[in-house]
C-alpha cells in the first residue's frame, strides 16, 4: 500500500510570512503610529515655545517704544523750549533760543540710544516770527549710532530725511493734535509730536529717528524664526525676510497651528496685537520648525530600518528620543513658563545632547537675559521721570511764597520797624531752608513742617495784625509722622490770600488729628467760598493724572498740593475743600498713615 504525503511548505518561507505578518507589519504600523504622536507632541511643544517667545519679545518691542514716547515727553515737561520761545515773541534774541534749544536737545538726546537723531522744526504761519523760526534747524545727532567709515553716517541720515522725508512727516503732523505720531519711510522709522508753546495751535514739530537695529534681535537671532513683520499703528514694519500680511493676517486670527501658503511642512504663525495709550502694536511671526521635523523624520526611517532586527533595539531609540528632544523641549517650557510669570531673566540648564537644542537653549537664555536687562534700565528711566516731575511741582511753590514775603518785608522796612523787619526775616530763613531743600529729602517730620508754617504765620501775622486770630489743634501723637515736605503752607497760604484777606476780626485754625489709618490736616477760615471759587476747586480737583501732570496748565496752589499727593500716595490720598458751614471754610489733607510713619522707607506709589 503506497503512503500518501501532504505537500510541505517552505520553512524559510513560512518563517518569512511569520516575520512579516506577526512581526515587521505590526512594528512598522507600532512605530508609524508612535511617530505621528511625537510628532504632534513636538509640533504643539514648539508652537508654545514660539509664542511664548515671540509675546516677551513682542512686550520687551512694546516696553522700548513706551520709553522712546516717555522721552520725547520731555521736550513739554522740562519747559526750556516753551521758556525760551516765550523770551523770543517777547524780544529776546534768536541765537538766545537757539542756544537754549540746541544745549536742550543735546542734554536729552544726543546721547539717547533709542534715537538716532531728534529735530525740531517750528510751524510757519505766514507771520514774520514764525518765518524766522520756520527757517532755523534744530537737531541733535547721535554720532556714536553710525561709522563714519560705513556707508551713511549720522548728518547723512539727518540731511537725507530732512530733505526726503520732512515735508511727509510735517503734513502729518498738522492733524496730530497732542497725540504720538510714527512714519516708515522704506524702513527709516520716525515717531514724532507736536508741541503746544502757546496757543491752541501747535507751534512745532518734535521728529525722531528710532534706532530700531537691535529691538527685534529677540526673535531674529532665534534659529526658528523665519520671517517677521511688525506695525506700529498703520506703519508696517518688515523686520525680516518678506513683508507678510499682518493686518489680513490678524483679522482672520490666524494661531499657532495656521499653514503658510505653500504648505510648506512645518511651518506656522504667532500672531498677537498690544494696544497701548499712545499706539497700537501688532506682530506676525513666520515660524519654522523645520529642523525639529526632519529631527522626527530622522527617527521615523531608523525606526523602518531597525524594526525587522531586534525589538530592544527600536527601545532604546524611544529612550534616547526622549532624553533627547523630549527633555529638552520640556525645559524650554518650563523656562519660557518662568517668564510668562514675570520671572524675567530666568535662565534654562543647558543639557542638551544635540547641536539644535543646545543652540536653542542658548538663544533662549541670552533672550531672557537682554529681556531682564531691558525691563530694569526702563523701569529705573520710570522712576527718575517720575522724581524728576515730582520736583518741578515742589519748586514751584518757592518763587510764589518768596514774592509775597518779600512784599511784606519791604512794607515794615518803610515804616522803620527794624525789630518786626528781623523777626520776619528770621521766618524767611526758616521758610527759605524749607524750600531749598539741601538734603534732598521729600518727606519731613510734622513738627519740621509745623516750623515752616509757624515761620509764614508769623509773618502773616505781622501783616494782619490784631485783625487776625490764629489756633492750632495739634495732637501731639502726630508729631513723629512723616508728611511731604511743605504741603500744609500752601493751604495755609491759600486760606489767608483767598480766605480771609478782605475781613476783620479773621479767624485761622489748624488742625492735625488721626482718623483710623489716615492722618488728617485741616486748615479752616472764617471765610466763604463763592460759587465761582467752588466751580474753580471743584474743576481742579476733578482733573485727571495726566492733566494734573501737563506742565501748561498753570501751577495754582491747590492743583500743585494736589497732584504732589496724587503723585506720592495715589488713589491712597485726597484734597477737600468746601464750606464747613455759613461762616467758615475747611480744607482738609487727607494721606494715610502708614507711608507717614516710615519717612525713610517711603513707598513710591506710580501715578
Amino acid at each position: 500500500m503506497r503512503r500518501e504525503y501532504k505537500p510541505l511548505f517552505s520553512l524559510r518561507e513560512r518563517l518569512a510570512r511569520t516575520i512579516v505578518l506577526c512581526w515587521i507589519l505590526p512594528l512598522l504600523l507600532t512605530a508609524m503610529i508612535n511617530s505621528l504622536i511625537l510628532g504632534q507632541s513636538i509640533n504643539e511643544q514648539t508652537s508654545q515655545i514660539a509664542a511664548g517667545a515671540a509675546r516677551s519679545a513682542a512686550s520687551l518691542c512694546v516696553q522700548r517704544i513706551n520709553a522712546a514716547v516717555e522721552a520725547s515727553r520731555r521736550a513739554s515737561y522740562v519747559g526750556a523750549i516753551q521758556k525760551g520761545y516765550l523770551d523770543y515773541r517777547r524780544g529776546a534774541d534768536l541765537l538766545d533760543l537757539y542756544y537754549n534749544i540746541d544745549t536742550f536737545m543735546a542734554q536729552h538726546y544726543k546721547f539717547d540710544d533709542k534715537f538716532c537723531f531728534a529735530t525740531l522744526f517750528f510751524y510757519n504761519y505766514g507771520d514774520a516770527l514764525s518765518a524766522s523760526l520756520g527757517s532755523v534747524e534744530f537737531y541733535a545727532l547721535n554720532e556714536s549710532l553710525f561709522s563714519e567709515t560705513g556707508q551713511m553716517t549720522t548728518r547723512m541720515a539727518y540731511e537725507f530725511y530732512r530733505d526726503e522725508d520732512n515735508p511727509v512727516i510735517l503734513n502729518n503732523a498738522k492733524g496730530l493734535g497732542t497725540g504720538v505720531g510714527f512714519l516708515n519711510r522704506n524702513e527709516r522709522i520716525y515717531m514724532f509730536r507736536n508741541l503746544f508753546l502757546r496757543g491752541r495751535d501747535p507751534t512745532a514739530v518734535l521728529v525722531m529717528m528710532l534706532n530700531t537695529a537691535n529691538w527685534f534681535d529677540t526673535l531674529v537671532n532665534v534659529p526658528w524664526s523665519g520671517s517677521i513683520t511688525m506695525a506700529i499703528n498703520d506703519q508696517v514694519i518688515p523686520v525680516r525676510n518678506e513683508q507678510l500680511d499682518i493686518f489680513g493676517l490678524l483679522d482672520q486670527e490666524i494661531g499657532v497651528n495656521g499653514s503658510l501658503p505653500g504648505g510648506r511642512l512645518g511651518a506656522f504663525y504667532v500672531s498677537g496685537e498690544d494696544k497701548q495709550a499712545d499706539f497700537n502694536f501688532s506682530y506676525v511671526v513666520q515660524v519654522d520648525s523645520s529642523k525639529l521635523i526632519n529631527s522626527l523624520n530622522r527617527y521615523q526611517y531608523a525606526s523602518y530600518a531597525v524594526a525587522p532586527l531586534v525589538i530592544p533595539f527600536l527601545i532604546f531609540v524611544l529612550v534616547f528620543f526622549r532624553k533627547n528632544v523630549s527633555d529638552a523641549i520640556r525645559i524650554l517650557i518650563e523656562g519660557s513658563d518662568e517668564i510668562k510669570k514675570g520671572k524675567f531673566g530666568a535662565q534654562v540648564v543647558n543639557s542638551a545632547k544635540s547641536t539644535e537644542f543646545s543652540r536653542l537653549m542658548e538663544s533662549f537664555n541670552e533672550m531672557s537675559s537682554r529681556l531682564s536687562t531691558q525691563m530694569e534700565r526702563i523701569y529705573m528711566e520710570e522712576i527718575n521721570l517720575r522724581d524728576a516731575r515730582f520736583m518741578a511741582l515742589q519748586s514751584q511753590i518757592n518763587p510764589h511764597f518768596l514774592g509775597n514775603t518779600l512784599e511784606i518785608i519791604n512794607w515794615c522796612a518803610r515804616l522803620g520797624d527794624t525789630e518786626k523787619v528781623s523777626d520776619m526775616i528770621q521766618a524767611l530763613s526758616t521758610m527759605l531752608g524749607a524750600s531749598t531743600n539741601r538734603d534732598g529729602s521729600r518727606v519731613v517730620r510734622l513738627s519740621e513742617e509745623l516750623e515752616y508754617t509757624d515761620a509764614y504765620m508769623c509773618i502773616i501775622g505781622e501783616r494782619y495784625g490784631k485783625w487776625l486770630t490764629i489756633n492750632k489743634e495739634i495732637d501731639e501723637e502726630c508729631y513723629n509722622y512723616y508728611v511731604p515736605r511743605l504741603i500744609l503752607q500752601p493751604m495755609v497760604e491759600n486760606a489767608v490770600e483767598h480766605g480771609i484777606s478782605k475781613q476783620n476780626n479773621a479767624v485761622l485754625i489748624i488742625r492735625v488729628y488721626k482718623d483710623d489709618d489716615r492722618l488728617i490736616l485741616e486748615v479752616e477760615n472764617s471765610g466763604v467760598l463763592s460759587d465761582e471759587a467752588k466751580a474753580r476747586i471743584e474743576r481742579i480737583l476733578s482733573e485727571t493724572r495726566e492733566e494734573l501732570n501737563r506742565q501748561d496748565i498753570p501751577r495754582l496752589g491747590i492743583r500743585n498740593t494736589y497732584a504732589r499727593l496724587k503723585m506720592m500716595y495715589g488713589d491712597r490720598s485726597d484734597l477737600k475743600i468746601f464750606n464747613r458751614d455759613s461762616c467758615s471754610t475747611l480744607c482738609q489733607l487727607i494721606m494715610p498713615i502708614a507711608a507717614c510713619g516710615h519717612g525713610p522707607h517711603l513707598r513710591s506709589q506710580t501715578v
